[in-house]
């Protein structure tokens, strides 16, 4: 009995769509479900004796190799719709993620316009700022940046001689530190 879509698209995302052997990834290679300990073997259709394996290595992985195992032309046609669909499905999670980083990025926009001074609340979050917030965010929680956004605003002097590029540029500091002493 094959294992499930559902099951494989778990084992896939668990492995972030990359071939636990050699490290390929979707278009350049079809993924398929390996089962670390065969069926033949005893093994099982749990998710602990399941890993992403790529087609060449999950066949190599078998007694014989692929020269020995010509994969037919329906096999090869079965091989280039199961690309395609995974290609569409990294495609969607990775949309999913990006949609996700935007509303934080979003939330962090606004959060750091919340915490200046009355007269710059209205002003406009510079876009270049964006891509930093999206660097940071992908290697610390946002909960942490969040923190780091207000650490920066409790640390800027009086209003007279705020300096919104400086309290930027501190901002980011904290952050690389966040990330440099993470474990």
């Amino acid at each position: 009995m094959a294992v499930g879509k559902k099951t494989r698209f778990e084992i896939f995302k668990r492995d972030e769509f990359t071939c636990q052997y050699c490290g390929r990834r979707p278009p350049n290679v079809t993924l398929e479900v390996d089962h670390v300990i065969p069926r033949a073997e005893g093994g099982g259709d749990n998710q602990a004796n399941l890993v992403t394996s790529c087609f060449d290595c999950n066949r190599g992985k078998g007694a014989r190799s692929l020269d020995e195992v010509p994969p037919g032309a329906s096999e090869e046609l079965r091989r280039r719709k199961e690309l395609r669909e995974q290609t569409d499905a990294l495609s969607d999670f990775l949309e999913q993620e990006r949609s996700r980083e935007t509303r934080y990025v979003r939330n962090c926009a606004k959060r750091w316009r919340t915490n200046l001074p009355e007269h710059l609340c209205d002003c406009e979050f510079p876009a270049d700022r964006h891509t930093s917030l999206r660097i940071f965010l992908r290697r610390l929680p946002p909960s942490e940046v969040a923190d780091a956004i207000d650490i920066a605003h409790l640390k800027r002097p009086p209003r007279e001689t705020w300096d919104e590029p400086a309290t930027w540029k501190y901002f980011c500091g904290v952050c690389w530190h966040k990330i440099k002493d993470a474990p």
